[in-house]
């Protein structure tokens, strides 16, 4: 008897599958406090932001609110923001004051259809930079199958908070480097650009 193998080759058309760390994920409620150790002085601030209940799966429209820590279980709020959503914001320690990043950085290059940084105050906003507002050299932005890459790396100086590198200097200052190298330094207030280095 003879045996016959058969191999059996199916091509399929070619289809981009891209990879789950390169997808925008699903956007979900969180809380930012910021710790007052001086506590018999300044109040304790938290802020919650969260998706909007009624597009819970849209990174462009969401809500917040800032409180103040209070005895008893209930806690003081102090304003609100509608209308938008970031996964990363920044809450100054005298609770008035919050710094929000873009979110996914989408297409292949900065544009000005993207939001870079963000500032606000009692959760009106007081000044927003644009990518190519802060980005100078937009090819030094590398690209993936959905979105391309924002801000620089400088770990020996700067805290990493979940992505980019950026800090807040003694709570009137916020710094952070773009990916073309440029270290920025935004007054916290109002939101206006103190400096602007390459690195």
């Amino acid at each position: 008897m003879r045996w016959i193998a058969a191999l059996l080759i199916i091509v399929l058309p070619s289809k981009s599958v891209d990879s789950p760390a390169d997808q925008e994920g699903v956007p979900s409620p969180y809380v930012v406090a910021v710790v007052n150790y001086n506590r018999s002085q300044s109040p304790c601030f938290y802020f919650k932001m969260s998706p909007n209940a009624d597009s819970p799966l849209s990174w462009d429209d969401g809500y917040g609110a800032a409180y103040q820590v209070d005895v008893g279980e209930k806690d003081v709020l102090l304003w609100k923001t509608a209308g938008w959503y970031a996964s990363r914001v920044f809450l100054a320690i005298d609770g008035q004051h919050l710094v929000r990043l873009g979110n996914w950085a989408r297409g292949r290059t900065p544009n000005s259809d993207n939001l870079a940084i963000a500032f606000y105050a009692d959760g009106k906003l007081i000044k927003s930079y644009s990518e190519t507002d802060l980005i100078k050299d937009v090819s030094k932005a590398v690209a993936t199958a959905t979105h391309h890459s924002m801000w620089g790396r400088d770990p020996q100086r700067f805290i990493k908070f979940d992505g980019p590198i950026a800090r807040r200097k003694d709570d009137t200052q916020f710094e952070l480097t773009t990916v073309d190298g440029i270290h920025y330094v935004f007054s916290v207030s109002d939101g206006s650009v103190l400096s602007a280095e390459p690195k």
